[in-house]
């Protein structure tokens, strides 16, 4: 998991007095109700002293505050291995400079959940919350068992960015999956983005040589088959425009992938793009 320089990066689009950032990966999960959702998650102080009590907490359903019905929990990690370490719901000291990473667990009972977009306050003791930041730090959540598609982006550097070579030049990142609920109904993966002067296209890959099965386009359908794991490419060509590297919380490109037959989202992944 690759979350650490991500967070430096996006420590640069954060105010000046603000000493935290999070992020989470994957972005979103669709699961049966009374399932658990899991996703790791990490907090970096950028602070220059050590952040105490620092845990995730508070987890609320944006598009209709006050009623995320479910369980949360959350735990430390070890970031080299994403093996479990102390014990549940224990905040963390992290030092200078330094991330701590998590798993957290949350999951849905009651009312059905349609991509719901569910906020946590990532905090330490005496320290504002890491900001909010939509598609990075935040999980898009459905609980109604359509299919559950895990996505993990990937690019060339293994740094989170795309990076374009010049104005007109084109970039490329992948996304890996891993299918955890299959449906007999076919699931679209589309790539979009708000950053103008940019075309991005998607194709879905042979796993062995990573070739296009297809022309790239702006969206691709398969069957998600359980157990299956999907392999894509992503062109992202510059169109005389300079993205600047400035912003790279929000400059950013989304895979996402869609159930067709509910509208429900099966699984998002995104990473941040700039102009070299």
């Amino acid at each position: 998991m690759r979350l650490g320089l991500a967070l430096s990066l996006l420590l640069l689009a954060t105010p000046a007095h603000a000493q935290l950032a999070a992020a989470m990966l994957p972005t979103a999960r669709s699961v049966a109700d009374g399932q658990p959702a899991t996703a790791f998650a990490a907090i970096v102080n950028g602070g220059a002293t050590t952040a105490t009590g620092c845990g995730i907490s508070n987890p609320i359903l944006s598009t209709n505050p006050g009623s995320l019905g479910a369980t949360f929990l959350y735990q430390t990690t070890d970031p080299r291995t994403n093996a479990l370490v102390g014990t549940a719901n224990t905040p963390a000291s992290i030092p200078p400079g330094g991330l701590q990473t998590y798993l957290i667990a949350l999951t849905p009972s009651g009312q059905p959940i349609t991509n719901g977009i569910v906020e946590f306050m990532f905090s330490c003791a005496g320290v504002a919350p890491a900001p909010v930041i939509l598609d990075v730090n935040t999980l898009r959540l459905s609980s109604r068992g359509d299919a559950d598609v895990l996505a993990i982006s990937g690019t060339p550097l293994n740094d989170g960015i795309v990076h374009i070579p010049g104005a007109n030049g084109t970039g490329v990142f992948v996304v890996a999956t891993t299918v955890l609920q299959g449906t007999s109904q076919p699931v679209r993966a589309d790539v979009d983005h708000k950053i103008a002067g940019i075309t991005s296209l998607i194709c879905q890959t042979n796993p062995v040589t990573s070739v296009c099965l297809s022309a790239p386009s702006g969206s691709v359908s398969f069957t998600p088959a359980t157990g299956a794991r999907p392999t894509f490419a992503i062109f992202v060509q510059g169109n005389g425009t300079v993205v600047p590297p400035s912003d790279p919380a929000h400059n950013r490109v989304l895979v996402s992938f869609t159930a067709q037959s509910t509208g429900v989202l099966a699984g998002a992944t995104s990473v941040a793009v700039q102009t070299d």
